[in-house]
């Protein structure tokens, strides 16, 4: 066998097992790209939150609509944001708001603690439970957030 040939054939089939490795330990990095991307458009779009409004805690979540698979990849990104205002100006506050996420312009989205905007799907159903447990009677507290899905192309963390 021509020396040459089986240099490449060993570089090939080392590529290979590399990449596969990467694959099944990081997952598929288009995933980490577009989340990235959408993260950069919630900071670009400049919302304007109403006044009196405090950032809790900054959220993300790149993973299966289910605990137990799903074909599709959930891409979010929120901010847990607290207030002394009614549910109903809070939701006046981001009523024509918009992220672009390439050709998508995806609607910002609010989560109160007793309204399911999407009932049993992660990572809607975990934010719920911690703003739940956040209630304080005094204030409240809600997710302003964006979400997409992509196909899952293999990525263990949106089908286990």
């Amino acid at each position: 066998m021509n020396p040459r040939i089986f240099l490449c054939a060993t570089v090939v089939v080392t590529l290979c097992i590399v990449i596969g490795f990467v694959w099944v330990l990081y997952g598929t990095p288009i995933h980490d790209v577009r989340l990235l991307i959408l993260e950069r458009a919630f900071v670009d779009a400049h919302m304007r939150h109403p006044s009196g409004s405090i950032l809790v805690e900054q959220k993300t979540y790149l993973g299966g609509q289910y605990a137990h698979g799903s074909k599709r990849c959930v891409y979010a990104i929120g901010e847990l944001r607290s207030m002394k205002l009614s549910k109903d100006n809070i939701k006046k506050s981001y009523e024509h708001v918009f992220v672009s996420f390439g050709e998508e312009h995806l609607p910002v989205l609010i989560l109160f603690r007793d309204e399911s905007e999407e009932s049993y799907e992660l990572p809607f159903v975990v934010w719920q439970d911690e703003l739940t447990g956040m209630m304080d009677g005094l204030s409240t507290t809600y997710m302003v957030y964006v979400a997409t899905t992509y196909p899952y192309l293999g990525d263990p963390r949106c089908n286990d």
